[in-house]
């Protein structure tokens, strides 16, 4: 630790570990943590094709097939964090902020409906 006058001084101040969490996570006023958080975000993407009259030519029953795929593309400076997630610190909700948060789920998936 520096003394003030550029000498190195052992550092014997005593603290918990709480403190010093608290402290080194505390983020609240820091520039060095915050950055341009525009993004875009391909959120849900779906495909499907409608089979009509697939059993009889006068039945009315409907056969649906679709892709679905959720969250496959963002554009964004930092690839960290996603900025649709909250965090939590305590009991206080923090959107926009990367705080152990984990990101958005990416999926792929198929819905299969039949209507008659």
């Amino acid at each position: 630790m520096d003394d003030g006058t550029g000498k190195y001084v052992p550092n014997d101040v005593k603290v918990s570990a709480a403190t010093y969490y608290n402290a080194y996570y505390n983020a609240s006023n820091n520039e060095a943590f915050m950055y341009d958080a525009s993004y875009l975000k391909l959120r849900e993407v779906r495909l499907g094709y409608n089979f009509k009259n697939i059993f009889r030519p006068t039945s009315t029953a409907k056969l649906n097939l679709s892709l679905i795929a959720r969250n496959i593309l963002e554009f964004t400076q930092n690839k960290d964090v996603d900025p649709e997630t909250l965090a939590l610190r305590g009991n206080q909700i923090l959107p926009g902020t990367e705080f152990l948060s984990i990101p958005s789920t990416k999926s792929i998936g198929f819905s299969l409906g039949l209507t008659f």
